[in-house]
């Protein structure tokens, strides 16, 4: 769909409109090094860059509300002038300069999940202790962890119907990744040994009956695993041959996926869209 080059490298992630007519992405400026977020239409057209100012270091996640018109950015490397802390920041999803939303926590994966009617981000990053953590925020608020550390290992994709919560974790004990479901304050392993990219993404399926994680499959091309809740099954679909697969979100109002290639054809990535 779009290919990394002379506008933008080493994409990070990519959610699509909820009406899945278009996705935003985040990637790096081949130019500063520096990072940017940019829209595509699903069919390749119209790419262009939405953020001004050169704020952003390493967003490597990203989210949209459900009305579609926040864009929300997980920025691991963002700094006020101090120390590394990372920030969640809002971006208009028509473009204009990203604020800071959320401070600090190291953010570097998000979802925007619709619960009772209201937008909460949920968000991977560090607590207090330094422990990798779930966070979950309405926009501007204080986050609180959900889970933290266990078997959370370092947080990547999250996904959410707004009644059950998976995430995708690049560490876990006797495994390279795993498929997490959060049950209260604590997450258990759905399915281990996926080999999960830099920033791992998943997303529900429109029933709910499985969940897609962006991750490598036998032949370490970039895929596209879709986990089957019921038996644990999984099967993986190649999306290109390289091997960095990264963020993986679902439309909110379609079946419409977004996924990403850290590599891509001509090793500066790619970004994807598929459907059902």
């Amino acid at each position: 769909m779009a290919t990394g080059g002379s506008v933008f490298v080493s994409p990070f992630d990519a959610v699509p409109s909820p009406d899945g007519c278009s996705v935003y992405f985040t990637a790096l400026d081949p130019a500063t090094g520096g990072g940017a977020v940019f829209m595509v239409m699903k069919d390749g057209s119209g790419l262009q860059r939405l953020d001004q100012g050169n704020l952003l270091s390493a967003p490597v996640g990203i989210s949209i509300s459900s009305d579609g018109q926040t864009l929300y950015i997980a920025d691991v490397g963002y700094s006020d002038g101090g120390a590394d802390a990372g920030a969640i920041l809002s971006l208009a999803a028509g473009g204009g300069t990203p604020a800071v939303s959320i401070a600090g926590r190291q953010a570097r994966s998000i979802s925007v999940v619709k619960e009772n009617d209201v937008d909460q981000l949920y968000f991977g990053g560090s607590g207090a202790t330094g422990q990798a953590t779930l966070f979950k925020a309405t926009p501007g608020g204080n986050p609180s962890a959900v889970v933290e550390g266990g078997t959370l290992g370092e947080p990547g994709g999250i996904a959410s119907d707004g009644t059950k919560v998976f995430l995708v974790s690049s560490v876990s004990t006797g495994a390279i990744g795993s498929l997490l479901e959060v049950n209260g304050n604590a997450a258990t392993v759905v399915v281990g040994g996926l080999r999960v990219g830099l920033n791992g993404g998943a997303a529900l399926s429109g029933d709910g009956s499985a969940v897609l994680v962006a991750a490598q499959g036998a032949s370490g091309a970039s895929s596209i695993a879709r986990v089957v809740l019921a038996d644990k099954t999984v099967t993986f679909t190649a999306i290109g041959a390289q091997s960095e697969p990264s963020g993986l979100h679902r439309a909110m109002n379609a079946e419409v996926y977004s996924f990403v290639d850290g590599l891509g054809a001509n090793g500066s990535g790619a970004v994807w869209v598929a459907e059902k």
